[in-house]
């Protein structure tokens, strides 16, 4: 079993949000909650074996062609040509080239990529037409993001990114957009305060999202570590994990989780001041790796960079335009990989913006051909 998977389990054998590291390891808040609580569902209803495995795969599944069916909506909410939308709905649903990713539910990257969808959709609308109201655009917007930060945390650049994109597209509105900004800001705190009052109680600190940083930036940058998260996994010395390693997992249960990021935090601190320059290149292969991804089959990372190039070129170009919907989508792809160049990068992890990257694909291809035939 995976961490979540793992909480899952706690969370219907136990009621209690624990043991991401197997065995009574305790509380945690190595995970987002949302997820966890997701995935008991079908574990409930059918188990941890083999029927269970299905219907978690099923959920997947079912997610990630939800995810790749709203691009037609998200298209026209950009007002990209029908066809956009389309096409790039059609390259996710035929081409699943995260395969593993978007068909295991082992990890919550397929929903996290419907919330990204989700949110690009309601912010890409309001942008484009330069439109914000208080109620319903701010009310659903904050609720959505709510819900995708006690997911995935990863989403919280994102939505400080669409703020400063709003900042130039509503500057003659200000006062609109303040008291947008911060109804939304206002219902992603209340989602999020059970959480924290939860951290907070079993951990005697404010934790408003996740422990596991100073872990995780430590099995990444170490003299052992590569950048590629699946080959630095097969490399004990350098992956040292909890999840994996019953003797980091017993230093967790003596010095409790958050005391051992700490302690995690600081020697990746000190490796990194030490090292710099491999801490560079470690960066930059992370940023490749991020939007070069290398998946099991030549074909797949063949294809994964085809799409790659094709929608960075898309955004270029509508950059050199001034099409409003390059902000809202540059935001994404600025926003988003940003903690993936200080650890270890996976294809699970780049998989929410490839519907994104799918829709601009599509743009550069319906635009192309208009332009042979004009």
């Amino acid at each position: 079993m995976v961490e979540s998977t793992r909480v899952a389990v706690s969370l219907l054998a136990h009621g209690t949000f624990a043991n991401a590291y197997g065995g009574n390891g305790g509380p945690t808040a190595h995970l987002m909650p949302l997820y966890p609580i997701l995935l008991s569902v079908p574990i409930a209803l059918f188990g941890t074996g083999n029927a269970g495995g299905i219907a978690v795969s099923a959920l997947a599944c079912a997610t990630s062609a939800f995810t790749f069916a709203l691009l037609p909506v998200l298209g026209r909410n950009l007002r990209f040509d029908a066809r956009v939308g389309v096409i790039g709905g059609a390259i996710g649903e035929l081409l699943p080239l995260n395969f593993w990713t978007q068909t295991s539910g082992t990890w919550e990257a397929p929903v996290t990529g419907l919330v990204l969808v989700a949110l690009t959709t309601l912010i890409g609308g309001r942008f484009v037409r330069r439109t914000l109201s208080v109620f319903p655009d701010a009310m659903l917007i904050g609720i959505v993001a709510g819900l995708g930060v006690l997911l995935n945390a990863a989403i919280i650049p994102v939505l400080f990114g669409w703020m400063l994109v709003a900042l130039r597209v509503f500057h003659s509105s200000m006062g609109t957009l303040a008291r947008f900004a911060l109804t939304v800001a206002s219902i992603v705190a209340l989602a999020l305060m059970p959480w924290v009052t939860r951290n907070y109680r079993v951990f005697g600190h404010f934790v408003p999202t996740r422990t596991n940083l100073g872990l995780e930036v430590q099995v990444s940058n170490n003299d052992f570590a590569v950048a590629d998260g699946e080959r630095n996994m097969r490399i004990p010395s350098a992956f040292r994990h909890p999840a994996a390693d019953s003797v980091e997992a017993a230093r967790v249960r003596a010095v409790g989780e958050l005391q051992y990021n700490r302690d995690k935090m600081a020697v990746a601190t000190q490796w990194i001041t030490t090292h710099r320059a491999k801490f560079a290149r470690l960066t930059v292969t992370r940023f490749l790796l991020f939007w070069f991804p290398r998946m099991l089959r030549l074909w797949q990372s063949a294809l994964q960079g085809l799409v790659t190039v094709a929608g960075l070129a898309a955004l270029v170009l509508l950059i050199r335009r001034g099409d409003p919907a390059a902000l809202v989508l540059g935001s994404v792809f600025a926003a988003y990989p940003l903690i993936y160049l200080v650890v270890q990068i996976m294809p699970r992890y780049r998989y929410p913006v490839e519907p994104l990257l799918a829709l601009l694909a599509a743009w550069l291809v319906v635009n192309a051909r208009e332009s042979r035939v004009a």
